[in-house]
This record gives C-alpha cells, sequence and structure tokens, in this order.
C-alpha cells in the first residue's frame, strides 16, 4: 500500500460500525475498542484495515450480510470533493469518469480502469490493500460492488442492470445470494474483478446534476490530484499515465516526460535512480494488459496486439512468451476463462 495516501473520510469507519451494530456486534471487547480508537485518531488507510478485520471477525457468522448492508450505506459525500464531484455530474457516463481519474485522492487502496469492447463497458478494479485476510478481501469486494449498484440506482432513481460481474476468488457457498442481490450472472474464480453492463447505461442522467457544482469540484479534484502526485516517487507517476491510457503503444518515454512536465533524460535519470526504468515499467504494463484482455474478452490477438502497441503478430506471440512463459492462445485456453 502507498504509504503516501491521503487520509480517508471520518465516515469509511463510522459508517462500517454502524452496518456491524445493526447485525449484532458487539462492542464490549477492549481490543476492539483500541483498535476504533487508533482509527478515530489516525484516519489512515492502514488502521481503515485493521478496522474491516476487526469488523469482519465479529460478524464470521454471515459477512456477506455486513458487506451488502455497508456497501447500501455508503454515501458518495465521504468522497468529499470526488463525491460531490459525481453526485453533481451531467451522466452516468461522467460518474465512472470521476471515479477513474480521482480514485486516489479519496483514500481507498484501488485502482479502477474503463474499456469498451462491441458495445459492452467492463469496469475492472485492482484491490491495493496489503496485509488482508481472503475474507476481509472478498468483504471489500462484496461492499465495493453494493456501493456501486445502490450508488448507481440512486444517482439514477433507476434499476441499473449490469450484464455480468467477475469475481477472483472461488465460489462461496451462497454463492446464489450474488446474483438474488446483483440481478446478474457471477463468475467466480476469474483472473480479475471487473463489472459488464451495456454501454447505454453511460448516457443516463444523474437527477442531482448541477453543472456549477460539477464545475467546481472537478476543479478542487484536478487541484488534489496533482498534490498528490506531486508526492509520488516518478516510477508511480509512470505507471499513473499508462493507467489513464488507453493505448499503450503511444506513450512513449517523450510523451510520458511531457506529461510530467520533465525532458526524457531527466525522467529517465530520476527512474533509473529509483531502481527501474521507462522500458521495464512499459513492459509490465503491457503485459498486465494484454493478459487481462485475453483473460476476459472475447478480443482478437490482432486487436490485443494493436492495444499494447505492437503492429505485427508474431512479435506480440514473442513477447507474450517472454512475459509468461506461454503463448497469447495457451494463455486464453486457461480454464479460468471469463467469455465463452
Amino acid at each position: 500500500m502507498n504509504k503516501k495516501m491521503p487520509l480517508l473520510h471520518p465516515m469509511y469507519g463510522e459508517l462500517l460500525l454502524h452496518s456491524a451494530e445493526l447485525l449484532g456486534l458487539d462492542r464490549e471487547d477492549d481490543a476492539f475498542n483500541k483498535v476504533i480508537e487508533r482509527w478515530r485518531s489516525s484516519k489512515s488507510p492502514c488502521d481503515f484495515v485493521l478496522l474491516l478485520n476487526q469488523c469482519v471477525k465479529g460478524i464470521a457468522d454471515d459477512s456477506m450480510a455486513l458487506a451488502f448492508c455497508y456497501g447500501e450505506n455508503l454515501h458518495p459525500s465521504c468522497a468529499g470533493s470526488v463525491g460531490l464531484a459525481m453526485i453533481s455530474a451531467p451522466t452516468l457516463g461522467d460518474v465512472f469518469a470521476v471515479i477513474g481519474r480521482y480514485y486516489a485522492i479519496t483514500g481507498l487502496a484501488m485502482r479502477y480502469k474503463a474499456s469498451s469492447v462491441n458495445g459492452q463497458m467492463r469496469l475492472n478494479v485492482d484491490i491495493e490493500y496489503e496485509g488482508l485476510t481472503n475474507s476481509v478481501r472478498v468483504f471489500f469486494v462484496e461492499a465495493l460492488l453494493a456501493c456501486w449498484k445502490n450508488g448507481a440506482d440512486s444517482l439514477t432513481a433507476t434499476n441499473v442492470q449490469c450484464d455480468c460481474i467477475y469475481l477472483d476468488y472461488a465460489e462461496p457457498s451462497n454463492a446464489e445470494r450474488y446474483s438474488e442481490y446483483f440481478g446478474c450472472p457471477v463468475e467466480f474464480g476469474c483472473k480479475e474483478i471487473s463489472v459488464v453492463f451495456s454501454e447505454k447505461l453511460f448516457s443516463k442522467a444523474v437527477i442531482s446534476a448541477n453543472p456549477v457544482a460539477y464545475k467546481r469540484s472537478l476543479k478542487t479534484c484536478e487541484s488534489a490530484l496533482h498534490e498528490y502526485r506531486s508526492r509520488m516517487d516518478y516510477a508511480e507517476k509512470v505507471k499513473a499515465c499508462f493507467a489513464e491510457s488507453n493505448d499503450l503503444g503511444l506513450l512513449s518515454l517523450e510523451a510520458v516526460a511531457s506529461r510530467l512536465n520533465l525532458s526524457p533524460r531527466t525522467l529517465g535519470r530520476y527512474l533509473s535512480s529509483e531502481g527501474t526504468g521507462f522500458q521495464k515499467i512499459l513492459e509490465e504494463q503491457k503485459r498486465s494488459h494484454a493478459c487481462k484482455l485475453l483473460s476476459s474478452t472475447a478480443c482478437s490477438l490482432e486487436k490485443i496486439a494493436e492495444s499494447v502497441g505492437y503492429s505485427d503478430l508474431s512479435n506480440f506471440r514473442r513477447a507474450f512468451i517472454r512475459w509468461t512463459g506461454m503463448t497469447p492462445t495457451d494463455y486464453r485456453k486457461n480454464k479460468y476463462l471469463l467469455i465463452e
């Protein structure tokens, strides 16, 4: 977890405790109360993880109910200026654009990426918290999905339907509750966490849209993002540039250096001092992006190769074998294939 992350809004913890108490959490334990006080004092992402652990342990009999309850109770206002931008955005598509660009300044250790394939939108999320037990990580994902679902419904005053949800953990014994709650197929044992829905949903109007508030909140978010990135290592800044791009093939050292207001030589020197290099980071991002497309979409190999900067399919195959030890076709035939 990035130690330079912003502090969390206190309501993230208070709503978690409220949700747990609704389900009968016993707060008489002295050790638990110390964790609560530590969280209230620091608001740090690390102490939030400790609080998550305690709450999930306290409601171990039905942590899924706690996750869904917490997700329903969470409100965009917990995310500060990012939440205001979401509430005042014109459309649901603009809401997800806000999440994708400004998630880092909320203090939540996650990374989002949206992509469009054949009229469908796929929203991927990587959980970047360190030290999570499997049960707490599953809880976190369940709460996050419930928050998205209920937030989208509330912002549009409609019942927003996903086409499918893909989860990267084993199917639980009560898996049918997922489909009942979200109203769509849910696949387990996948290589990533993603939600797929129709692109048409992005045009749904937000009932609380406010152009003035939206413009002002975006300005505040942009300023906060600039301040956050100014504290990042240069390797982290380069990765952030890659995360915002839909075409890794277009991001050269010169292009990224320009985005960071540096000369290519200066950026290279900074990366070298951090024990890495531009080409190494680029290769890591290409490998990760190619693996995700192979495992979670029906894109042709040609399109995937092009998306990571290879115009020649044979060159892409050689690179992929170098990255993973197997061909793209063999990788796609893996038993965790998401798309038939």
